[in-house]
């Protein structure tokens, strides 16, 4: 059986939005897409949540970078093919970054067949305009490269 990214996603927003809005009144985490692929000056890029509901933002790769002079939130932590989400980015490679670091809200963290809410004073949620913001920031760098 292949595993379906998109509808493992959408399912379990839909189970973890009560626990969402809980939480806080002010995260919209339900009404933020699962996925968008958009272009942005002829790059194609790409913000999707991952397995445990965070962001993530990728962007088209035209040729070998330097990631050492590329600024994105948390870095660039992915360089890879993303076939398994598209079939439209089939063959195409992307880099990316992700919203799982030190100081962001972890959205949930898998503990057998429990969903938990990660928190601590200084961990922050980063929300789709967020990551949406990076990602067109990343595309705008690779443009100058």
């Amino acid at each position: 059986m292949d595993f379906n990214h998109k509808s493992f996603i959408v399912n379990t927003i839909e189970k973890i939005t009560k626990s969402v809005n809980e939480l806080s009144n002010s995260t919209n985490i339900d009404k933020e897409p699962v996925l968008c692929i958009f272009n942005h000056k002829g790059l194609t890029c790409v913000v999707v949540r991952n397995y445990i509901l965070n962001y993530c933002g990728y962007v088209e790769k035209l040729h070998d970078i330097d990631f050492s002079e590329i600024e994105v939130h948390g870095g660039i932590t992915f360089e890879n093919q993303l076939d398994h989400i598209s079939e439209e980015l089939k063959g195409k490679v992307f880099i990316g970054f992700d919203t799982c670091h030190s100081g962001d809200l972890l959205v949930s963290d898998i503990s057998g067949s429990m969903w938990k809410w990660k928190l601590s004073t200084y961990d922050r949620y980063r929300s789709f305009r967020y990551v949406m913001e990076q990602t067109i920031n990343l595309a705008e760098q690779l443009l100058k490269i």
